[in-house]
């Protein structure tokens, strides 16, 4: 299953869209991000186009399906009686969404614990590939006669030793690390916009806390915070396409201008080895 960012995005900056829609859009591509994968041999070409391909479907539909349902829920409790209730746009479109993901075949199966556990452990690799991704842009450019070429390859070396990943916080091995680079690496921008920054907006919420709805939706109406994380994922491509890599741009909607952004990276450490 291929999720196109671009369009994802543009769609949740679309202030004309509900605020219920815009969430349930802005969940889909969180949720598609931290189960991305390679694409296998099988599949479309990616040419330039930024897009995520999720190998299990399956459980993207069962997140989206358990999201879907807490949000109708919350329009339920909202809702006067149950013929105001089906009179709600908000409530057709969720009930489309959540019928195009399985529906009530799908939420029988889903369990919210086993859906939570997978993401955070999804969510730990991309953070240790975020770091890797750091380690590429920190380091200090190669010289002229130099073999070394200044990519995520540099990284991994970096890795190898076990006083760089201490001075880094690496949590894993090298076999570990190149293993969770190989299923980040076809979006090495979004691993690094996302965990290269702590605050970010796309970071995942725990489906099962009692204030997801609220806190999903305080996140999507937050629109400066959705175009700034945006361009920081803009600048991250540039930084990685100017050290050989070739990942595509989200184009901003006619009316929305990105601002600049600096990384902030910080100075190589005296101490890592090279």
């Amino acid at each position: 299953m291929w999720v196109e960012v671009d369009r994802s995005v543009e769609f949740i900056l679309d202030e004309k869209k509900s605020n219920y829609m815009r969430a349930m859009k802005f969940f889909e591509l969180q949720v598609a991000f931290h189960l991305a994968d390679v694409p296998g041999r099988q599949s479309p070409e990616l040419g330039n186009d930024l897009k995520f391909y999720v190998a299990e479907k399956r459980h993207l539909d069962r997140g989206c399906v358990m999201a879907a349902a807490k949000f109708m829920e919350r329009l339920d409790r909202d809702a006067v009686n149950t013929e105001a209730l089906l009179e709600k746009r908000s409530f057709g479109r969720l009930m489309r969404y959540f019928r195009e993901h399985g529906g009530f075949y799908e939420l029988r199966c889903a369990v919210p614990s086993v859906f939570v556990e997978a993401m955070e452990e999804r969510a730990f690799s991309a953070a240790q590939v975020a770091r890797l991704v750091e380690i590429c842009l920190r380091a200090p450019l190669p010289g002229p006669k130099s073999r070394r070429k200044n990519r995520i390859t540099t990284a991994l070396t970096v890795a190898d030793h076990g006083e760089n990943r201490e001075v880094f916080g690496l949590g894993l091995g090298p076999s570990a690390l190149k293993e969770r680079y190989n299923k980040f690496k076809e979006i090495l921008p979004m691993t690094y916009a996302v965990y290269g920054d702590r605050r970010s907006i796309m970071s995942p919420l725990r489906l099962t806390s009692k204030d997801f709805v609220r806190a999903l939706l305080k996140r999507v109406r937050n629109r400066g915070a959705i175009i700034r994380f945006c361009a920081r994922y803009n600048e991250t491509c540039r930084r990685l396409n100017a050290l050989g890599y070739n990942f595509q741009q989200i184009k901003p909607p006619k009316d929305v201008v990105f601002p600049e952004i600096d990384l902030q990276l910080r100075p190589w450490p005296e101490e890592a080895i090279l």
